[in-house]
């Protein structure tokens, strides 16, 4: 059984990258480039885990909690100097990281 993920992120790129990415791993992935495309994904689905993805674009706390049926949470950001005030402004998640998003260093094929 696949277990789905959904990943939320503006950047068409990136959303991309990591679906390859988790496909590959042998996740079933939703896709949603805003707030209001993943409450219509969480509608109709059940995730395992929702992946949001702040970037330099978002500024400010994220706006969207999954809730139940998006299952675990965890927040990404481009900027680690975020991550202190993420963990203050998003209790809920269940893991922040910061990662460097670049497609040459994270997501070579």
């Amino acid at each position: 059984m696949q277990h789905p993920i959904l990943v939320v992120a503006q950047d068409v790129t990136l959303r991309s990258a990591l679906a390859r990415w988790l496909m590959s791993a042998g996740y079933s992935v939703e896709l949603a480039e805003n707030d209001r495309r993943a409450r219509e994904v969480l509608a109709d689905h059940q995730m395992a885990l929702t992946i949001v993805v702040l970037t330099r674009h978002a500024a400010g706390a994220p706006t969207f909690y999954p809730g139940e049926k998006g299952g675990k949470l965890i927040i990404a950001t481009e900027q680690p100097e975020e991550l202190g005030r993420l963990t203050r402004s998003a209790p809920a998640a269940n893991a922040y990281l910061s990662i460097p998003w670049t497609s040459r260093r994270c997501w070579r094929e």
